[in-house]
């Protein structure tokens, strides 16, 4: 049996087979830490433990609150994501490449249980949506194919290697006066009460939980409905 796991489990199917992830970091010490991963393959039955090369994260927040901060992962073009202090974890199943990518905003342990954050995908990309002081914010993280075309055109430099676009960022005094009715129906508000935690790429709609209510975000028309 594998070993208990601070990070949500991912997992990957393909149609036939799948395969169950945990990521564990085996010395909580808060410089750079290494990371392990333990896998489950319905191909063969069996756990087995790899630790890729190369790969480590600057420093480990306490275990003890960790377990709070987690993002579930989500499995998109054949890779599983996981957000890891401030870090986007990548694994690709079927070449069994490994990658850590930086965050579009700078990550804390202590203010991250503040603000929330979630994946979803939509036109086959991954999207990454979080809360702060100041609003909604969500990011497309870029293909190879995409970051050749904005390298191309001057929208995005590669050598600084953040493989981001912003998609759409909205500030809460703008989804207050658009709707104003809204607000009115839950408690006193704080900044850190919206809760991002699903995506309907049909109707381009973020669901948000508010305090006592949830709520329908149109990423068009910027309009708020209650659920």
């Amino acid at each position: 049996m594998p070993s208990p796991a601070l990070y949500p489990p991912g997992l990957a199917f393909d149609g036939h087979h799948y395969q169950v992830v945990l990521v564990h970091i085996p010395n909580f010490e808060y410089s750079a830490a290494t990371l392990e991963l333990e896998i489950f393959s319905s191909k063969t039955n069996n756990w087995r433990r790899h630790t890729p090369d190369n790969l480590s994260l600057p420093f480990h927040p306490p275990a003890d609150v960790f377990s709070d901060l987690a993002t579930a992962p989500i499995f998109s073009n054949g890779a599983i994501h996981w957000e890891i202090c401030g870090r986007l974890l990548v694994y690709n199943v079927q070449a069994v490449y490994f990658a850590l990518i930086n965050q579009p905003t700078e990550w804390c342990w202590q203010s991250a249980t503040t603000y929330k954050r979630c994946f979803w995908e939509s036109d086959g990309r991954v999207h990454y949506s979080y809360t702060d002081s100041q609003g909604v914010h969500t990011w497309i993280l870029l293909n190879e194919f995409d970051l050749a075309y904005y390298s191309k055109i001057n929208i995005i430099d590669c050598k600084e290697e953040f493989p981001w676009k912003l998609a759409d960022s909205i500030h809460y005094q703008t989804l207050k006066e658009n709707n104003p009715d809204i607000f009115k129906q839950g408690k006193m508000w704080e900044t850190h009460y919206p809760s991002p935690f699903a995506y309907n790429e049909a109707s381009q709609t973020m669901y948000m939980q508010l305090p006592g209510i949830v709520v329908s975000y149109n990423t068009k028309t910027r309009v708020l409905h209650l659920v």
